[in-house]
Formats: C-alpha cells, sequence, structure tokens
C-alpha cells in the first residue's frame, strides 16, 4: 500500500472516533446544562445558598442540607451565622432593637407545633428547615411592618446576603403572605441583584437559571 493510500485509509479509521467524542462532548455539555438551569414551578437551583424553597418545591426537593451552628440562642445554617451576626450588631449599633425570634425549624417540630414561625408554611416547605431563613422583630413590640427595625433591615439586609423573603404585593409569585419579619440568607452576591433589581427569589432563579440566561452567578 503506498502510503498515500495509508493516510487516506487512516483519516476513514479515525473519523468514526472523532465523531464519538463529539457527541460525547456535546452530551456533556447538554448535561451541564440541565444540572445548573432551572425553571421556578417544581423545579430547583438544587442544594445551594439559592436552594428554592416555597409551596412548589419542597425542602427535600431543595436538596440544601444544613450544618448547624447557634447564633443568639436560635439555630442557623454555619453559612449564614457569621453574617447574620454581623447584621444584628449593624442594626443595633443604628439605635434599633433587633431579635431573633425563630432560626432553624425541625420538620418534626413544624408538624407538633413545637415551634412555629411567624409566617405560615406547611411542614416540608418551610425555608427555616434548611436553616437559611430567621424571623427578626423589633424589641418594641412596634408593628412589625414599620418598625424601625424592619424598615432598617430593608435598606440595609441585602449588604449582609439577605432578603426580604416575602415582599408585599409578591403573593402570586412566592406563594405566600407579605412577611415583614422573614429574611433569607442567599449570599451577597444574589442579594445585592435582588435588591437592585426589585424582585422575589422565584424571580430571581427563574431569570438566572433558565436557558435562556445571560449570566449564571456563582454558588
Amino acid at each position: 500500500m503506498s502510503p498515500k493510500t495509508h493516510a487516506k485509509a487512516a483519516r476513514r479509521r479515525v473519523h468514526p472516533i472523532v465523531i464519538v467524542l463529539i457527541l460525547l462532548l456535546v452530551l456533556a455539555l447538554v448535561a451541564l446544562v440541565a444540572l445548573r438551569l432551572v425553571d421556578w414551578r417544581g423545579q430547583r437551583v438544587e442544594g445551594t445558598l439559592t436552594a428554592l424553597v416555597n409551596p412548589w418545591n419542597a425542602v427535600d426537593v431543595a436538596g440544601y442540607r444544613p450544618t448547624l451552628t447557634e447564633v443568639e440562642g436560635k439555630q442557623v445554617d454555619q453559612s449564614c451565622a457569621q453574617p447574620l451576626t454581623n447584621m444584628l450588631g449593624a442594626c443595633r449599633a443604628a439605635g434599633h432593637a433587633p431579635t431573633l425570634s425563630v432560626g432553624y425549624i425541625s420538620r418534626e417540630d413544624l408538624e407538633k407545633g413545637t415551634v412555629k414561625a411567624q409566617e405560615a408554611a406547611e411542614a416540608g416547605f418551610s425555608e427555616h428547615e434548611i436553616g437559611l431563613a430567621v424571623d427578626i422583630l423589633d424589641q418594641s413590640g412596634s408593628d412589625p411592618a414599620s418598625s424601625g427595625v424592619a424598615a432598617w433591615l430593608r435598606d440595609n439586609a441585602w449588604e449582609y446576603g439577605f432578603i426580604l423573603r416575602y415582599p408585599q404585593g409578591s403573593e402570586e409569585s412566592t406563594g405566600m403572605a407579605y412577611s415583614p419579619w422573614h429574611y433569607r440568607y442567599v449570599g451577597e452576591a444574589a442579594a445585592a441583584q435582588i435588591q437592585q433589581l426589585g424582585i422575589t427569589l422565584e424571580e430571581y432563579v427563574n431569570m438566572f437559571y433558565n436557558d435562556s440566561a445571560a449570566v449564571v452567578f456563582e454558588r
């Protein structure tokens, strides 16, 4: 066989391998996209600080498993413990008197009603089960929606990675009633975007974790 003929035969032998490698690469990319992108109803950004828990997405589906520690006598996930401590300290330094009313609540306590959150969420569908949600009230007993603590948190919580989880007028999006005391830790980057855009976590997830998204934030 001449060298020219041998080279042609070699190319014919390599060609199917190249096709297989390309197909494997495409499948890997598709799998990666499928893992990163999400539609917020019935699906999730799984196991991350932006893991979605609401009346449509159960805690077990969200996939976030808290590692608990204590802040001011309440258990929370360790990822938000220091930011929460810093936020409460800054709020007090501004002349307010916040009290950490509720942190983590176990499934068992929710089912039995042993510990109750200010907002009503069924066991298995409560953000308090993942340790990233807290209820913060004003020690003065003022109206939770108009107290100094509430106003300060609305303006500043995002700097510490927290968002007002159920804002007024967001019931259709979140599936929950307005809850001015309920804050959720999502990390500083996501909190800044949510605050700037004036959207809910559901809208944020839908905007940045779907197949038309131009940006996917680090987790």
